[in-house]
């Protein structure tokens, strides 16, 4: 059986279940790949995918350059 996620960087890519997983590789695999990954260090998400306000609170340039305002219209 195989599900079907979606994220905007990748799009649809399937996922095996877990069942599925363990016939394949064995149960001492999955096992030690599950805790590998549990322990693992957290990274934050891809930097493209945040939106303005959250980059400029972590200290990032926004994606989108900030309209000025032309002043030269206001006459």
């Amino acid at each position: 059986m195989t599900n079907y996620y979606t994220t905007p960087a990748r799009g649809d890519f399937p996922r095996l279940h877990i069942h599925t997983v363990i016939a394949n590789y064995g149960i001492w695999a999955v096992l030690l790949r599950v805790l590998r990954a549990m322990l693992r260090a957290k990274r934050p998400p891809p930097s493209i995918v945040l939106s303005d306000h959250l980059r400029r609170d972590i200290g990032l340039p926004p994606l989108r350059a900030q309209a000025r305002p032309n002043l030269h219209d206001r006459f």
